[in-house]
């Protein structure tokens, strides 16, 4: 076949693929709202207790980082019987659906900059109607996106004052129920699987040629007279899903994921929410998808879930129960590693691998640090001491001058331990799990020939979010496909001992593992470091003074605990590296000082009792 043609073949397959996705929401009914808007979030308890407003489509109803409570209500029509039925909702900004009980169920996002097409505006929410059925959903919303607010560019330029650090303007776009055809929406995901594995083979293989003219064939039955999206989808089934991969290909295992910053371009008080929605939209995929996984790390922000949605957190913990959910990393947060003291670092993992045993049962064994800015040489010693045997990043793939060298291999550091490292050979933690980037497993892998398996971390995730359903169905179809490396939905720890168990044959680096990017953070926001410097000097003088002023219950155990939390969570790999907005250092900073000022009070009364005149009897 010539290129000419199995280019019209090709333009045939996108022309289809575009096509299709005008046409999954068969119909649609509009939903009414009422919203009541606040300045800071307020708990599903008091969502009611504020005055609220009738909004619709085109209404602007919130300035940066406001908060609003809208209430959606409409009806399913009984025509929609039998059918499948999704809210179809944008209502500008990150969204947090709630059920009647108050659990979360979904949360939904207006975009990412990791995937332009990573727009979750819907909820698929009724997979077979019995038609007539009411529509009340409450929607707690926050008046931002993904990544925090639209930056204004040179602030020389910037005219308003109050938008020097970000604006946003969140207005109702999609207000909707809607009917879907759910062979046309599948057959939209095979089409886009099908593209993306005809851009990742070579232009004349044999199998693209197959694919593409299987492909093209198949859509012949695309009008409904000759059997609509579902013949088309059989076709495709006889053909082109019909070849198993090859046994050779590296096994990818895919873990569902979502890095959320604790602070970046938003404050904690985001975060929680961010938690929320993560959380449940991933309880969502594991209820509908019995071959999902999903993996989450930072104890910190499991304890928010737990304090603010705990109706939420029982379904996390069921889930981790059944081994759907893997708990990773051993830190109280995804800590920067150059900055903090060695102490400091030992106790983020005192408290993280605490509160999963205690949570969970679960004691991580792993090291989990995706996107942290460098890697100190004493790092592999503490992890050891910490019984910690394995370390996952694919943040140094993001160096500006030099390659690291090595998917898999062992870390050895300054004093001689060793651990199993791993950098997923797709150089990101944002995955999508479509063919073209799954081919790097293969093509980008260090260890070609010696490790047989690799991790893919699909999700968007910064921002968190994780994965959409979208992302699942594509593992799906990625498990056997010929030309893809077989993609399975396993827990990340699973594939570290497969590595380990070739650590003989891997090389070995020996001490620090250093970023050559993001340069000035051992010096931004220089006071933000200063004060956490103090807070860990004021925190081991009121430790040690404690210990002998205070022996047995007299030790002020619970406000170490409290005290040591909120300094480690300051020491997130993006505040005390100085690359958060503005707002989190006023936040952060004044946590920092009282953290110290509470450590001193306690130093100064462990002395004045050491100092007593009965104190030596």
């Amino acid at each position: 076949m010539s290129h000419f043609y199995l280019d019209v073949h090709e333009a045939r397959l996108r022309e289809a693929f575009k096509r299709l996705e005008h046409e999954i929401a068969v119909e649609s009914v509009p939903l009414s709202a009422t919203v009541s808007v606040t300045p800071e979030p307020v708990p599903w308890e008091r969502r009611a207790e504020a005055p609220r407003r009738p909004v619709a489509v085109g209404d602007t109803w919130g300035e940066k980082f406001e908060c609003g409570w809208f209430r959606v209500k409409g009806r399913v029509p009984e025509s929609w019987a039998g059918a499948r039925v999704a809210l179809n909702v944008d209502l500008g900004g990150e969204s947090l659906v709630f059920d009647s009980e108050g659990c979360p169920l979904v949360g939904l996002t207006n975009g990412s900059v990791f995937d332009p097409n990573y727009v979750k505006d819907v909820f698929d929410w009724l997979p077979e109607a019995r038609g007539g059925e009411e529509i009340d959903f409450w929607i707690d919303v926050g008046a931002n996106g993904l990544f925090g607010l639209e930056r204004c560019g040179d602030p020389a330029w910037i005219s308003d004052p109050a938008d020097l650090h970000g604006r946003w303007k969140a207005a109702v776009t999609k207000l909707a129920a809607i009917r879907i055809d759910e062979d046309k929406r599948a057959l939209r995901l095979d089409l886009e699987v099908i593209l993306s594995l005809l851009a990742s083979l070579p232009e004349k293989s044999s199998r693209r040629i197959s694919v593409t003219r299987a492909a093209s064939r198949a859509l012949d039955s695309l009008p409904p007279e000759r059997g609509g999206a579902a013949a088309v989808r059989e076709a495709l089934r006889a053909t082109v899903w019909n070849l198993p991969p090859d046994p050779a290909s590296v096994k990818v295992s895919a873990i569902g994921h979502a890095h959320i910053d604790v602070e970046w371009l938003w404050p904690l008080r985001e975060t929680v929410r961010k938690t929320a929605r993560t959380f449940a939209s991933q309880v969502f995929l594991l209820e509908r998808y019995p071959e999902y996984k999903f993996g989450a790390s930072q104890a910190q922000l499991y304890a928010l879930c737990k304090e603010h949605y705990p109706a939420l957190y029982e379904k996390v913990r069921r889930a981790v129960a059944q081994k759907r959910w893997e708990v990773q990393g051993g830190m109280w947060v995804e800590a920067d590693c150059n900055v903090p003291s060695g102490e400091s670092l030992v106790r983020q993992f005192l408290c993280g691998m605490r509160f999963f045993k205690n949570e969970f049962g679960v004691v991580p064994r792993n090291l989990w640090l995706p996107d942290v800015f460098g890697y100190s040489g004493n790092l592999p010693q503490i992890l050891k001491a910490c019984g910690i045997d394995f370390f996952l990043t694919q943040k140094l793939s993001w160096n500006r001058y030099n390659r690291f060298p090595h998917n898999s291999f062992v870390w050895e550091g300054v004093d001689g331990s060793r651990v199993v490292a791993h950098f997923p050979p797709e150089d990101t933690y944002n995955a999508t799990l479509m063919p073209e980037s799954l081919r790097r497993h293969e093509t980008g892998n260090g260890e070609a020939g010696i490790v047989d398996v690799a991790i893919s971390l699909f999700g968007i995730g910064d921002g968190g979010g994780g994965p959409k359903e979208e992302y699942v169905e594509r593992g799906l179809r990625c498990a056997s496909l010929n030309g893809c490396p077989p993609v399975r939905f396993r827990f990340a720890q699973d594939a570290m001992d497969e590595i380990a168990a070739q650590s003989a044959d891997l090389d070995v680096w020996r001490g620090e593992l250093y970023f050559e990017m993001h340069r000035g953070t051992f010096t931004t926001q220089a006071a933000q470091k200063l004060a956490n410097r103090r807070a860990e000097e004021a925190l081991r003088a009121a430790e040690m003074l404690a210990a002998a002023a205070f022996p047995g219950s007299a030790y002020p155990a619970a406000d170490f605990d409290r005290l040591w939390k909120d300094l480690l969570l300051c020491q997130f790999h993006d505040i005390i590296p100085g690359s958060s907005i503005h707002r989190v250092y006023e936040e952060s900073g004044a946590l920092v000082r009282s953290v110290a000022a509470e450590a001193r009070a306690i130093e100064a009364r462990a002395a004045a009792a050491l100092l007593a005149p009965d104190a030596g009897a």
